[in-house]
């Protein structure tokens, strides 16, 4: 590019010929992509079109487009719910209601579980049964969804 337009604003002969010499003699290497093991071939089914794709895959259980696309299905969301996870460990420090390391010293002594500074009278097993349950509703709704690319990314205010 930066010949061509060179020989449009100087105009020189001299300088166009050897810029188009240049240009024709010019070879581009494509660069290899990097691997997780160096040295060793990537399978034929990883071919670089997902990111963060490295070619590990040493059980071959990608060989099949539908787990291929499962698993990315899988990694979006266990990433949105760490990242949620991590919003209520901060949550709790910048309040300045305890930290994460002393959180689950309640199951461990008995006492009833808080949260933000308020004190539930409640155990460890309905603890655990909200929980199970909030995520399953989360979950069962979101499968309803037939397109995959719609279940990772519904849109509206969580469209990336």
């Amino acid at each position: 590019m930066q010949s061509l337009s060179m020989n449009k604003t100087i105009g020189s002969s001299r300088f166009a010929k050897a810029s188009s010499r240049s240009a024709s003699a010019t070879h581009v290497a494509r660069a290899r992509k990097a691997l997780w093991y160096p040295g060793d071939d990537a399978p034929e089914y990883l071919d670089g079109s997902i990111p963060g794709d490295y070619g590990f895959d040493p059980f071959s259980l990608g060989k099949d487009k539908k787990n291929l696309e499962r698993f990315r299905e899988s990694e979006v969301i266990h990433g949105r719910w760490a990242m949620l996870g991590s919003l209520g460990c901060l949550a709790v420090e910048l309040t300045g209601n305890g930290n994460w390391l002393e959180a689950p010293k309640w199951a461990i002594e008995g006492a009833d579980p808080s949260y933000l500074g308020q004190s539930f009278p409640s155990g460890l097993p309905l603890i655990l049964g909200i929980q199970f349950v909030a995520m399953a509703g989360s979950e069962a709704f979101r499968q309803r969804e037939t397109d995959p690319m719609k279940r990772i990314y519904p849109g509206g205010s969580f469209d990336p």
